[in-house]
């Protein structure tokens, strides 16, 4: 039986309503992520989030032609006096191919934002985060339309190579961000301040997603349906998050795109705001963090009263290590995690026991091996995850891979290739039963780690 393990991290959403969601049409998109208008000057960004293809969610994205703007006509009216600004931009052939769960942050280069990553408009280091100046050449601009006197909300024309002239501006009072298809249909966006009732006309979105007010003009989402202000939370003025997530919910539904495990049909499932893995009843899996080894199992039914973690160095003799009683455990139902904080140096071997409040039902789990140093700072980049055919492997901090092992869930090594001083590499996983893999790429210096899921 396969069963979903959900980290606790699902309990930050308690009491939160959400709207019905709006399905993600095929062919994916953009949504607004975050806006802010920082702490002074015109220190303003805009940063989206590539939503990926219902029916293929792990497929990249054609983002070519895409507009970004700041009009509120569009909301409103284009009559006069409703403060339509000039201009807009959009995304060139630079993003023709982009992976979903990647984000972008445009900002205004002639006042940029305090805090703002290094500018990075092609994602070379490869960490899914494009940081795109206001005057990069990825992108295109047109300086004339809309435009406010005779007011004109349509979209077209010419465009031109980008200038340092901030053509997505938005008012302190009330404005608009939006995202357009390259025909110029609205596909998401939200207005905030006073662009309310005065002129409404509230457009629809993609999968018919209708548009919002929220009423301040430092807004992220947190998680849910993006066509809904409940899943919005308002920020404050040169604290945002640019390239980076704004709340833990926030972050576990993008790592959900990136995973190509997001409920696309429902952008409100709970499920989205929690990392998902797989796991078979009475199976653990674990992984190397900053704060010591990770092991996480799923008890959906609640049998087992306490639960005995077990370590070996060499897979020979195991020692108990803890014990706890599952009242003790701070997740929600039916999923758990212990952490062993002071695992030792090298591989360690754990295996967990179940038992209930007399001991007359004793299970024991599948052992697994954890190898030192999978934290953040030094983990293979591994895209898609999960995989059908292939992934394609990047090391963040070393730009030339020397060689490949990848281990399954027992820690028993399946595959190893030597590869020739690459910057990224294409790995067949065709053949290889579906289930929890881990794998070590091998710089000219130091060992990388990290895991995906093969589906």
């Amino acid at each position: 039986m396969q069963l979903q393990f959900r980290y606790h991290f699902i309990l930050f959403l308690t009491g939160l309503t959400l709207s019905a969601s709006a399905q993600v049409p095929d062919g994916g998109g953009m949504y607004v992520n975050e806006i802010n208008q920082g702490g002074s000057g015109v220190k303003e960004f805009v940063e989206f989030v590539v939503l990926g293809d219902p029916d293929n969610p792990c497929a990249a994205v054609n983002l070519t032609g895409w507009v970004f703007d700041d009009n509120n006509g569009s909301f409103e009216s284009c009559g006069t006096g409703v403060g339509i600004a000039t201009g807009h931009y959009r995304f060139t052939s630079c993003y023709s191919s982009v992976l979903p769960g990647s984000i972008f942050v445009i900002y205004n280069a002639a006042d940029v934002y305090t805090g703002m990553p290094s500018a990075d408009p092609t994602d070379a280091n490869g960490d899914l985060v494009f940081v795109i100046p206001s005057n990069s050449s990825c992108l295109e601009a047109n300086y004339s339309i809309p435009v406010s006197s005779p007011a004109n909300c349509t979209y077209g024309g010419s465009y031109v190579a980008p200038t340092l002239t901030w053509a997505a501006g938005m008012s302190n009072s009330g404005d608009v961000s939006q995202i357009r298809k390259p025909d110029y249909s609205f596909f998401h966006g939200f207005s905030y301040g006073d662009v309310t009732t005065t002129f409404p006309s509230w457009p629809t979105g993609a999968g018919g997603g209708t548009s919002f007010n929220k009423g301040t003009g430092n807004l992220a989402l947190d998680c849910g349906s993006v066509w809904s202000s409940a899943s919005f939370v308002t920020t404050t003025a040169g604290a945002g998050t640019p390239g980076a997530a704004n709340t833990i919910n926030n972050g576990y539904f993008i790592s959900n795109i990136q995973n190509c495990v997001l409920n696309y049909s429902d952008l409100n499932d709970v499920d989205n705001c929690a990392l998902i893995l797989d796991l078979e009843e009475n199976e653990i899996a674990g992984y190397a963090s900053s704060h010591g080894n990770v092991i996480e199992w799923v008890d959906e039914n609640h049998t087992f009263s306490s639960v005995e973690l077990w370590r070996s160095s060499d897979e020979g003799q195991f020692h108990l290590i803890d014990f706890i009683n599952t009242a003790e455990l701070e997740n929600t139902p039916g999923s758990y995690s212990i952490i062993d904080k002071n695992p030792g140096a090298g591989t360690q071997y754990y295996f967990v026991r179940w038992a209930n409040a007399e001991a007359q039902n004793i299970i024991t789990s599948n052992t697994i091996s954890i190898r030192p140093g999978t934290h953040t700072s030094n983990a293979i980049q591994i895209n898609p995850n999960p995989a059908s055919t292939e992934i394609l492997i990047r090391l963040p901090e070393y730009p030339l891979i020397h060689s490949v092992t990848l281990y399954n869930a027992s820690g028993s090594p399946v595959l190893s290739t030597m590869v020739e001083g690459l910057s990224a590499y294409r790995l067949d996983i065709t053949s290889l039963p579906s289930g929890i893999y881990f794998i070590e790429g091998q710089s000219n210096t130091e060992v990388f780690t990290g895991r995906f899921v093969k589906m």
